[in-house]
């Protein structure tokens, strides 16, 4: 398991890299359906590694898988293309570091998961490490945070 963490992290990370490298406003659109491209035929080519494709059972099931690939995936991909024309990428991979935050946000006010010590004090933790990385540098340098 923590060799797929590891690899997956990489492969993030390359993400991030490229699309600070790559993405610009008038682009967006463009590079996000080559982005799903590429995860449809990634996800297509691995299939079989995970049992094969299989058609959905009912009609919740359709509904699930749909608004996970419009909301979950392609609204989310749009939305990083685009946002990493006017950030850098390392400022990107700080503001993504927030998805497990919102994650159990959206676990306990949506989801009905119990809000507990534990929860709280990983959710702290990464909200404070992101303020670490990001006004760190800036307070030694003497500069204002923005």
């Amino acid at each position: 398991g923590e060799l797929l963490t590891l690899g997956c992290a990489a492969l993030f990370a390359g993400h991030i890299v490229g699309l600070g490298r790559w993405s610009s406003a008038s682009d967006a659109y463009g590079l996000t359906v080559l982005q799903l491209g590429a995860v449809a035929l990634m996800c297509l080519l691995t299939s079989p590694l995970q049992g094969g494709l299989s058609t959905p059972p009912n009609a919740g099931v359709w509904a699930a898988i749909v608004f996970l690939a419009l909301a979950a995936t392609a609204l989310a991909f749009l939305a990083q293309t685009w946002a990493q024309t006017y950030m850098s990428a390392p400022r990107a991979a700080i503001v993504l570091t927030l998805e497990p935050v919102f994650a159990g946000i959206f676990g306990v006010t949506i989801g009905g998961d119990t809000l507990t010590t534990r929860i709280l004090a990983g959710g702290l933790c990464i909200v404070a490490a992101m303020y670490v990385v990001e006004l760190g540098p800036r307070m030694r340098a003497g500069s204002p945070a923005r």
